[in-house]
Formats: C-alpha cells, structure tokens, sequence
C-alpha cells in the first residue's frame, strides 16, 4: 500500500510462504520476513520467507536449525538478527527461541536457562540492546512478569514486578526509543478485559502506570507509536 498516492500493489505469489495466520512479521529495514503461524489445515509452521520490495521477489527461509512450529509466539530485530520465542502449537505451549541471522541466513538456538515460563500472547520488543519480554499466559493463567535476552552474551535478566501493571495476555505493546508500553489485553484467571496499563524503562528497570483510559476495556486491538504518543485501535 503506497499512502502517497492513496493505491494497492499486489505482492507476487510465486515462491511465497504457505497459507498462514497468528504469524510474525518484521522489517528488517530492506525485507519483510515471515515467520510461524496456524497453516490453513490447522498444523503449526516453522517455516518463513523475506520479501524484498525492491525486486518485488520472495525467498524462502531455512527451517533447519529454527525452533518448532507455532503461532501467538513474540519476535524482533536486532538489526542484525529476527528472534522469535515463546508461543503455542496444538498441545503446548512454549518457553524456548532461536534466532535467525540474515546475513548467513541460518538459524541459531536462545539458552534455557533463567528463561521465562512458557506464556504466549505476551509482549516483545527490541529496546536496542534487549529483547524484553513480558505477561503472556498459559490455560487459565495470566502473568505480570517478564525477562530481558541479550543476544550478545545469550542470557537472560528479569524484569522488575515492583510498581508492574495487572498481569494479563493479549494486550498491545510498543517500544517508545526508551521504554515499553503496555495497554489492555484479558486476565483468564479473573475472567476481565482490562483497559489500563503501564511503561517499562529497562535503564531504571522501573514500572510507570498510565492515568485512566478513555476508551473501554478490550484485548487483541493494535497499538502504534507515532514518535509523541501511543494510538490504539478496534
């Protein structure tokens, strides 16, 4: 979709992923990769493909080396690599991730220890340095909690619980340049749609919650950042 001129292009099929949604999707600042997802007869994928919009052309992405296939997993890039961790396929829910590296376009495994609990639907983004990952659930649980993986050293820290938002799952998220927000999503364990949230700064590893919402109680909306404020839709 091109805004200037306010038109649609269709993106070529030919060498395209497989069917697919509850995928991920990244730009890594000259391709779109896809990744993961619920195929159309309803088995798990772990395999992706880049889309350069400058030759308007598809290729396929290994499957070697990657983690399982699953959906309503987190992803990111470093600038240099796509992590992806956590999610679900149709008996599990995970707590393992692994790493795609563009240039030698192969996969590489994220260490298990001092890894979060298996969760999916949580919130995920790359703060520069970090990836910081954060509530999510599993079955009948919702959670509050959340780590931080540097690619660099291949481990993981926790994020502070003090002063943190409702646990939830399903909420929309976004990197500010400087913190994490977080806004809405579902708790399973009280049955509620929540309308509030809160700002993570990983430098103070500190919790800021939001005033009072405007706008009524919801989950799986979209959330953007315009560079000043958060703008949150459907």
């Amino acid at each position: 979709y091109n805004p200037s001129t306010n038109t649609w292009v269709t993106i070529p099929s030919s060498n395209t992923p497989i069917a697919r949604r509850a995928h991920q999707a990244y730009w890594t600042g000259s391709e779109m990769l896809v990744w993961g997802g619920a195929s159309k007869s309803g088995t798990y994928t772990n395999s992706g493909g880049r889309y350069n919009p400058v030759t308007d052309s598809w290729t396929t992405m290994p499957t070697s080396g990657s983690i399982g296939g699953r959906y309503d997993c987190v992803s990111t890039w470093t600038g240099t690599e796509f992590l992806v961790w956590g999610g679900a396929d149709s008996s599990n829910i995970m707590n393992t991730g692994s790493r795609y590296n563009l240039a030698t376009n192969s996969w590489s495994g994220m260490t298990i220890v001092n890894r979060p609990s298996p969760r999916w639907r949580m919130a995920g983004v790359w703060s520069g340095s970090e990836f910081l990952i954060w509530g999510g659930g599993i079955g009948g649980s919702a959670y509050s909690d959340g780590k931080k993986y540097d690619p660099v050293t291949d481990t993981f820290t926790s994020i502070t619980n003090t002063g943190t938002t409702t646990a939830r799952q399903g909420h929309s998220f976004v990197w500010t340049g400087s913190e994490l927000l977080v806004w809405g999503g579902y708790n399973n364990a009280t049955n509620t749609t929540l309308n509030t949230g809160a700002r993570y700064n990983p430098t103070t590893n500190s919790w800021v919650l939001f005033g009072s919402s405007q706008i009524t109680p919801r989950y799986g909306q979209s959330m953007a950042w315009t560079g000043s404020e958060m703008l949150a839709w459907g």
